[in-house]
């Protein structure tokens, strides 16, 4: 498949971004399909936070009846 550079919307920050022909070839090549809907700022912020809250300690709620 012949991939070409396409110019995307983030659906967090709204900013424009560039997706790769590269980039598009190696998600293809990974198996997924359709373009990334993050960019690249806002793909490696959510990763952190996701790191953050798998890293972070669960605390049991203290429910008054």
């Amino acid at each position: 498949m012949n991939f070409t550079h396409q110019r995307l919307i983030c659906v967090d920050c709204m900013n424009g971004y560039l997706f790769p022909a590269e980039e598009q070839q190696a998600h293809a090549d990974a198996g997924q399909s359709g373009p990334i809907s993050r960019c690249p700022d806002c793909t490696t912020s959510r990763a952190a936070i996701q790191a953050a809250r798998a890293a972070a300690p669960v605390v049991a709620s203290k429910r008054r009846y």
